[in-house]
């Protein structure tokens, strides 16, 4: 995982939009990627012929197919800090540098998000926006129903 997020993070480097946002859009973008990948392999846990072929496989070595549960506890582990990771620059960093960074620094990224500058609640009520809000919602609800305290308290 550290290598694709350092792939991500290479890519997006060179990119416009690194003058204006910096090294939030980078994480962000990695974090993302890693997400994916994640995101995939939390499935797996549900795919037992697929599992069974991974047992005979060099990967059995590395990873903990026979120790569903706690395998599935650790991908979910690293899908909260990719979350934390990639909404968190996001809202917290890209978005106020975006919408504060002068004309000259704007111009080049600009192309992708319109002529004038985006205010905070524009980049927010974005198709991109949106359904990250709806994705982290229903994460926080998947997560919850997840945890131990739920389990006891039902």
């Amino acid at each position: 995982m550290a290598g694709l997020f350092t792939w991500k993070f290479m890519q997006y480097r060179n990119r416009y939009v690194f003058n204006v946002m910096g090294y939030c859009v980078t994480t962000a973008k990695g974090a993302a990627e890693t997400l994916k990948l994640n995101m995939a392999i939390i499935l797996l846990q549900v795919c037992r012929n697929t599992i069974t072929w991974l047992r005979n496989t060099r990967a059995a070595r590395a990873l903990p197919f026979d120790d569903n549960i706690n395998f599935h506890k650790t991908i979910a582990a690293a899908i909260v800090v990719g979350i934390i990771l990639h909404a968190g620059n996001h809202v917290v960093c890209d978005f106020p540098r975006l919408i504060h960074s002068s004309n000259e620094k704007y111009a080049p990224p600009g192309q992708y998000f319109g002529e004038t500058k985006p205010t905070y609640f524009t980049l927010v009520k974005g198709v991109e926006g949106i359904t990250g809000v709806i994705m982290v919602i229903c994460m926080i609800i998947a997560f919850t129903l997840a945890t131990q305290l739920f389990y006891v308290s039902v």
